[in-house]
Order: C-alpha cells, then structure tokens, then sequence
C-alpha cells in the first residue's frame, strides 16, 4: 500500500512541473502568433488594395468557370437557310 502512495506522490510531483512548462509554452506560442499575425497584417497593409481576397478569388473562380463552359460548347454551326 504504501508502494502505491509514493508513486502517487511522485507522479504528481513529477505531473506538476510539466503542467507548469506546458502553460508557459502555451502563452508563449499564443504570443508569438499574434506578433507573426501582426506583422503580416502589417506588410499586407503596405500594398493593399481597395479589394477585400475573397472577393478577388471569387471573381477568378467565377472567370475561370465561365470560361470552361464557353470551351466545352461545340462551336456554332451556321443555320442552313
């Protein structure tokens, strides 16, 4: 019984630390992506244009599927009068 006891007291005395460190490291990644995410806003905001992206690659798409149907129809042939 009082083998179980001390690996009890051992696993949260080793759990302890790593909760601690894994806390930490959490903070620090959060950290670290707002500055990556502020610093990509700000090099998009040197050269941004009036258009938001999602509607400049809804507008390809829409060109791009235009165009595959214009070039899947068979070409007009002239009506025989």
């Amino acid at each position: 019984m009082s083998i179980l006891l001390v690996f009890a007291v051992a696993l949260l005395w080793l759990a302890v630390p790593v909760l601690l460190l894994s806390r930490i490291n959490r903070d620090q990644r959060r950290a670290w992506r707002q500055q990556r995410k502020a610093l990509r806003m700000k090099e998009r905001g040197s050269h941004k244009s009036h258009v938001p992206k999602r509607a400049v690659l809804a507008r390809k798409r829409g060109l791009k599927l235009s165009r595959r149907r214009s070039e899947s129809k068979p070409p007009a042939r002239p009506s025989a009068s």
